[in-house]
């Protein structure tokens, strides 16, 4: 008589060895990271407030001795709450994902925990690059589900602002390029209301940048 072992009740594969082969792995999604502009923020609770204290800078007038002072103008508080969304992802392995499969690369059959990786692997692909497409989808303004059109959160609406159109008209062979982008970025200084800022980097479409650089000016 012969024993077939449960791979997954062997120490080979506790919670630690689990979670280890899965930090492995390498991650193949990360261009936003270089601008440290989102970071994560683990939470015990499926919804959030963001608290906004939106201050206000103002210059003080002068007044005569003992004449009625300028009233302080405090800051404005609003709160918004989000809640997290949920996104599952579940896949299984049985015998017959091992049944006479040979290992990559190899002339032996697949070890069990080769397979296990492999599959934690492209789930956490996934993740991966879910969670950049919903932060480029944030830095757009309106962060969209998967499907392409299920609307997850409009920021703009959220926070009131307007979002700010600039034409830099590259059909007309007389259009200043430089004035255009001087104006977007002045647009950029302007609505940050007195916050210091280091530069300014913008990320453009294929298309935009060949009109970019064949401009005449």
């Amino acid at each position: 008589m012969s024993l077939i072992s449960n791979p997954f009740t062997g120490d080979a594969f506790s919670l630690a060895q689990l979670t280890n082969a899965i930090n492995k792995t390498p991650n193949q999604y990360g261009r936003l990271n270089d601008l440290r502009i989102f970071r994560p923020e683990p939470l015990d609770t499926r919804s959030f407030l963001i608290e906004e204290a939106e201050g206000s800078l103002n210059l003080v007038l002068t007044k005569p001795v003992g004449g009625t002072p300028t009233s302080n103008k405090r800051d404005s508080r609003k709160i918004r709450q989000f809640r997290v969304p949920y996104m599952p992802l579940v896949d299984s392995i049985t015998a017959e994902d091992l049944m006479n499969k040979r290992g990559y690369g190899t002339q032996q059959l697949m070890a069990q925990a080769e397979l296990l990786n492999r599959v934690m692997s492209s789930m956490r692909a996934k993740f991966e690059q879910t969670f950049e497409y919903l932060r480029w989808g944030a830095l757009n303004g309106e962060v969209i589900d998967a499907d392409g059109t299920t609307v997850l959160c409009d920021i703009y609406s959220e926070f009131g602002v307007t979002q700010v159109d600039a034409d830099f008209k590259f059909s007309v062979g007389g259009t200043d390029i430089a004035e255009a982008c001087r104006n977007l970025i002045r647009s950029i200084e302007d609505n940050l209301k007195g916050e210091m800022m280091s530069g300014v980097q913008a990320f453009v479409s294929p298309e935009f940048y060949d009109a970019l650089i064949k401009h005449g000016s």
